[in-house]
């Protein structure tokens, strides 16, 4: 198993610029990454990447690394270094986006491709050691079924990734996403 850098980042974010006017004017993604310290590391899912083809490559061929040639190609090995992961989305439906979902599917290479039983369930067994907190930041008019799918979801996502805590929050809009992010 792996180890973690030293230098662990306090913070990646997923800004999902892809649903309606998110991507323009005051709150593109020039302008979401202001504010943001050295430490931090953003990460955006846009432009949108390429989804993932289940090919096994980030688990055979490049252990941790994803196969497909784009910005998501080491989302695992940056996820390893981070002290708190946090996904900002629309809320879709009591889910993530398409473009954060597509980065979440692209980063299965963060776990190896064998299995344990955790809590009574089958998952996959952890590359690294340690793990990051998860926070999970959606916005945008949600319904309370909605929002709690999307509760079972993150808690279900910490225990795929073991992370060692995790939290949602729900805002109205990215930009009050974005402040409870600082």
């Amino acid at each position: 198993m792996e180890g973690r850098g030293r230098a662990a980042d306090r913070l990646r974010a997923f800004a999902d610029c892809e649903v309606g006017e998110a991507c323009t004017g005051s709150e593109g993604e020039a302008a979401f990454a202001e504010g943001f310290g050295a430490g931090d590391v953003l990460f955006s899912a846009t432009p949108l990447v390429k989804p993932c083809t289940g090919c096994f490559g980030c688990w055979t061929r490049t252990p941790g690394v994803c196969v497909l040639r784009d910005h998501c190609t080491e989302m695992p090995r940056l996820m390893a270094r981070c002290e708190t992961f946090a996904l900002v989305s629309p809320l879709v439906y009591g889910g993530f986006s398409h473009a954060v979902k597509a980065v979440l599917d692209r980063a299965i290479g963060y776990v190896q491709p064998f299995f344990r039983i955790v809590e009574g369930e089958m998952h996959h067994v952890p590359r690294y050691e340690g793990g990051f907190r998860l926070e999970a930041h959606f916005y945008g008019q949600s319904s309370e079924p909605e929002r709690e799918l999307a509760r079972r979801l993150v808690r279900a996502n910490a225990v795929n990734y073991y992370a060692s805590a995790f939290e949602v929050r729900f805002h109205e809009n990215l930009g009050e996403a974005k402040e409870a992010l600082r």
